[in-house]
């Protein structure tokens, strides 16, 4: 004799139960997805920090090379001042 859709689940189990579950799977499911949600903006937060840092340093990078080549050129003209007189 073959089985009836009824008695293919666990005994006890009833339809409230399945109801109940599947709302805590949904609450536990908003839940995670705020969370990444949460997450991915703290990501977006940092990288723009990080990329703000990297132009900066940038700038204080460009801004040391220039005022090396000035003191390079300073000293050059030193030197020249020095060897001719």
């Amino acid at each position: 004799m073959g089985m009836t859709a009824a008695n293919e689940y666990p005994k006890g189990v009833t339809l409230d139960d399945v109801w109940a579950s599947l709302r805590e799977l949904a609450e536990s499911q908003k839940e995670t997805d705020r969370i990444m949600k949460e997450n991915a903006k703290e990501a977006e937060r940092r990288m723009k920090e990080a990329d703000q840092r990297m132009k900066e340093t940038d700038r204080m990078m460009k801004e040391n090379a220039k005022e090396a080549e000035r003191r390079n050129k300073e000293a050059d003209s030193g030197i020249k001042k020095l060897n001719s007189g």
